[in-house]
Formats: C-alpha cells, structure tokens, sequence
C-alpha cells in the first residue's frame, strides 16, 4: 500500500486508476480547494469509501507541510517485462540504482509529459511509491507503467522485442540533440554517482551525452533524463 495526499494527486488517482484506491481520507476544517467538493463526488460514484477525520488527527499523518485535508490509501501497481507488448514508437526509461524518491517522481512526471510509457527500475532503487517520489510526479505516477527488474532480464527483453537500449554517459562521442533514436528505444540513465556500469555501456545500442560547458562535472539525473526525452519527442513528431 502507498498513502498519497493532496488535492491534485487524489484527483489523478481517482481519474486514472480509481481500482487502485482502497479509501479517502478527509479532514473537512482543511478542505480549501474548490475542486475538492468534485472529487469527492467523483470518488462516490467509483463507490471509493472515504472515511473522514479532524484536522488535528489529518495533521498528525500528514507527510507535508500546509496538508490540504485530502489523501488516499492506494495499492501499488506494478508490471513486469514480460507483460509489456510493444508498440509502435513506444519509450521507455531504464533507472540503474536511482536513490533519490524525488528524482524518479520528477521522471515520472517528464515521462508522462513526452507520452512515454513508463520506468524500468534496475537494481536496488528508491521507492516510486514514496510520498517524495508521488508528490514529486503530481500524480503521473497513475499514468505510468511501473517496472522493477535487472539488466539482463531487460538486455534479453529488449533484444527479443527489437528495442534499442541507448545508454546516457559522457563519455559518449554522440550529441544527444546529433543522435537519430529508434522508434523503439529505452533511455537507460545510471546513477548520479556511478553513472553506467562497464558491462552497461557495453551493451548498449549506443550512447549519447549530453554536453556541458560550465565547472559542474554532472546534471540533476531527472534534469538530464528530461532533455534527452524531450529530444526524442521532437524527433518522433517530426
């Protein structure tokens, strides 16, 4: 289970994946927004129960600053490589040991932007699922397809289904604005720290970087992983 709060989030839940929600918990006296008196009917009608509580008790769970007096329990929803059918021109995000909740809910939140389909976590990984990571998507946590798997498994699956892996280092000789991605390709972003493994860079399709010219040695991983989307959604509509 995952406990997600505010307005907007509770919203997107309800809107994307209303099966997902095991109830809604409401504090009245914190209830500011005007939206609120639609979701509410909105989740009645999806026969979601919601339980409603004092601001005092509300403050007490609350996992933020200034609670709005509305949030919901929900199940965690993930997928597997094999249940995936790939389509035509689909996106992905690979995260190899991402540790930062924020940063996979700020991909998350990039991902559904550029109409990809979703994140693929390698290895040990923060929790999607962390009320950093869900604040930080703004509830396009409910409009991804979540993952957790290893680089083999996703080597062996990408080859199966003719997808390309390109792999984001800077050690790259291509430009991430020079390179002609796939139709099928999975972006895969190493850790801040370690960055790809040898054995990644490897077997990737290719590798792309993005180029620096300042004192810094690296970007914010969401704020890279979000440059490259974005280029590989101009390249596809184009």
């Amino acid at each position: 289970m995952a406990y997600v709060e505010g307005i907007r989030v509770v919203r997107s839940a309800i809107e994307l994946k209303p099966h997902l929600i095991e109830k809604i918990i409401l504090a009245p006296d914190l209830l500011t927004s005007t939206d609120t008196k639609q979701v509410i009917r909105n989740a009645q009608q999806e026969e979601i129960p919601i339980i409603e509580v004092s601001k005092q008790i509300f403050q007490k769970i609350s996992k933020r600053d200034g609670p709005q007096g509305i949030a919901a329990v929900v199940k965690q929803d993930w997928r597997s490589l094999k249940e995936i059918v790939p389509e035509n021109n689909s996106l992905w995000v690979a995260l190899t040991s991402s540790g930062n909740p924020g940063n996979i809910g700020t991909i998350l939140r990039t991902i559904d932007a550029v109409g990809a389909a979703g994140i693929i976590l390698l290895g040990p990984s923060a929790d999607p699922w962390d009320p950093t990571s869900i604040r930080a998507s703004t509830g396009a946590i409910f409009n991804c397809t979540l993952i957790r798997s290893n680089w083999l498994e996703l080597k062996e699956w990408a080859a199966a289904t003719n997808f390309s892996l390109i792999g984001a280092t800077d050690e790259a000789r291509d430009n991430y604005q020079n390179f002609n991605y796939p139709n099928n390709t999975v972006l895969v972003m190493g850790s801040e720290q370690l960055g790809l493994s040898i054995t990644q860079k490897k077997e990737c399709s290719n590798l792309v970087a993005v180029p620096m010219v300042g004192s810094v040695d690296s970007l914010n991983l969401s704020v890279a992983c979000s440059i490259i989307l974005y280029e590989i959604m101009s390249q596809q509509a184009s």
